[in-house]
């Protein structure tokens, strides 16, 4: 059993390598050749982890930056993998621990693409083989891969499959916090109905499993449809999937947050009305029950099109979606919707610019601020060229970054294809492609901007008797005999969920879920199931999740 702990956060000041000039900005990597494609996640401590990918020698680098700013691994970044094949599509995902599991599709066996995965921990420090380690190298093309974290050090794995050709069908696979694979050699099947199946997604159902979104072709047109595997690979709703909408014409570009009930949140792409595209969203239960209107509501439904949604949580149940959005007068913007655990949009109808300038903005990226609204992030040509801007929306929709947006980063030449973490304190991580020095052979840059919209400098006060980072305290006692008290404190007030875990990281207890206000809380667990059993003597998991952020406990139960 891999043993979970609190993630430290490394000692810093005043965040002075962040630097306060749009046009400076921190390189995470400006190695000869291109770095282009970042993917970004939560380091636990306020930092995050950025990976790439890299001219050296064809493959994925990475590069763990602190919540001050500093580059903690080796000048531009350690490489995932040593194999020199072409490699695609990376996805990424903190494992908890305070490193991150990154995947990507590889060709590295000749003509077909398949599925490969490298972990390594907060020291840079690779933990599985040098090559990566193989999710699924089955004959014919496994690609466009997707994962999730297990909770227990591993992750997920999802990603379409063309083994039994001519049609992709999905598949998945669990992998240890030490590269073994859980489920059946080269996965198990999450859907073979007839036609295709691409462009999986994936959110965890909070058990130690998961939720999948797709495409789906099956019925002649493309529909959006979902599966839920549990911890051990097994199909918790019909076979094949439940449809989330069957609307006529094409539904595509499914994205998936977890709704912190054991279910999910989908938007996506929506061609009903035959000559635009609008958004669309969909709320399903643990038990895979749309619980919305059938075949969705409109987030928005404007003149013109509206496509490559992207989702985060609102912490209540509901969530931030976001878009490029082409209507009349928009000049090719970006807008967002707040829709609640109901379906109710939240925000002004077809959603709120998020900024008053009339300019091309395009590659949105979100992430919750912990608040019940949301960060954006996009590309933007305001100054003539294309740079890096944000906006954050409060929980009303309210612009809190100017009117205009906050540039990021506005330095020569273009910066592109931004993709941004919280940093668990109201603001975030933004990491880009940059060509500020040669347009061909790209850079990557990253940012922080605080929650107050400063960039980089100096961390805000924050109120007397609160911390400045998340602090999990050890339960205690521990090991416990009747209950445990669990102790935490948080910066500025935060959706926060509390779960009990089994070994198996399957959910037993969901002892806290909600807004919490900055400052010190207690609770006590029982020692009781969610049915309000005396659980079994053992060792369990307490995982916070407050914000963006995770924290980790461990607790033996002496019943």
């Amino acid at each position: 059993m891999l043993a979970l702990g609190c993630v430290g956060l490394r000692a810093g000041s005043a965040f002075a390598a962040w630097p306060s000039d749009a046009a400076v900005n921190v390189p995470i990597s400006t190695a000869a050749g291109r770095q282009s494609q970042s993917v970004i996640t939560s380091d636990g401590s306020g930092g995050a982890i950025i990976a790439w990918l890299d001219d050296r020698i064809g493959t994925y680098y990475a590069q763990r930056v602190s919540a001050a700013g500093n580059t903690l691994w080796a000048t531009d970044g350690v490489g995932l993998c040593n194999a020199g094949s072409n490699k695609v599509g990376a996805r990424i995902v903190a494992d908890a621990l305070g490193g991150a599991i990154i995947t990507w599709a590889d060709q590295r066996g000749g003509l077909n693409y398949d599925i490969y995965a490298q972990r390594v921990d907060s020291t840079g420090a690779l933990l599985w083989v040098p090559q990566g380690a193989a999710v699924c190298a089955l004959g014919g093309t496994q690609a466009n891969p997707a994962l999730v974290a297990d909770g227990s050090g591993g992750a997920i794995f999802t990603w379409y499959d063309l083994r039994s050709g001519p049609n992709t069908h999905l598949y998945a696979q669990r992998m240890s916090a030490y590269s073994a694979p859980q489920w059946t050699a080269n996965g198990v099947a999450v859907c073979t109905a007839a036609g295709n199946q691409a462009a999986p997604r994936m959110s965890s159902d909070g058990e130690g499993g998961t939720i999948i979104t797709w495409i789906d072709s099956r019925n002649g047109n493309d529909d959006i449809y979902a599966q839920r595997l549990d911890s051990s690979g097994i199909a918790q709703w019909q076979i094949d999937g439940v449809p989330l909408c069957t609307a006529v014409d094409d539904q595509q570009y499914p994205v998936i947050v977890a709704d912190g009930s054991g279910g999910a949140l989908v938007a996506w792409e929506d061609q009903r009305k035959g000559t635009e595209l609008d958004i669309y969203a969909q709320r399903v239960s643990a038990a895979g029950v749309p619980q919305w209107t059938t075949d969705g509501v409109p987030v928005c439904a404007a003149t013109g099109d509206q496509a490559i949604p992207q989702i985060d949580s609102d912490g209540a149940g509901g969530a931030v979606v976001t878009w490029s959005d082409y209507r009349p007068g928009a000049s090719f913007g970006v807008y967002a919707q707040r829709i609640d655990a109901s379906g109710a949009p939240q925000w002004a109808v077809n959603g709120v610019s998020v900024s008053s300038v009339v300019s091309h903005k395009w590659d949105p990226c979100i992430a919750s601020d912990g608040s019940g609204g949301a960060i954006m992030s996009w590309s933007d040509d305001q100054t003539g060229r294309a740079d890096i801007y944000a906006q954050r929306l409060d929980a009303s929709g309210s612009p809190r970054w100017g009117a205009s947006g906050l540039a990021v980063c506005t330095a020569p030449q273009i910066q592109f294809y931004p993709s941004i973490v919280s940093d668990g304190a109201g603001g975030i991580i933004d990491a880009w492609t940059d060509a500020r020095s040669d347009t061909v052979d790209t850079d990557v840059y990253a940012q922080r901007v605080l929650s107050n919209g400063q960039p980089g400098g100096a961390v805000a006060s924050v109120p007397r008797g609160t911390s400045s980072r998340l602090v999990f305290d050890p339960v205690r006692p521990n090991p416990a005999v009747a209950t445990s008290t669990l102790e935490f404190t948080i910066p500025h007030d935060l959706a926060v969920t509390l779960t009990v875990l089994d070994a198996s990281g399957r959910r037993v207890r969901a002892l806290a879920s909600g807004m919490f206000a900055a400052g010190a809380h207690s609770l006590v667990w029982d020692l009781r199931d969610q049915a309000g059993n005396p659980v079994t003597a053992g060792l369990y998991f307490v995982r916070l999740a407050a914000g963006s952020e995770v924290r980790t406990q461990r607790v033996v139960a002496l019943r």
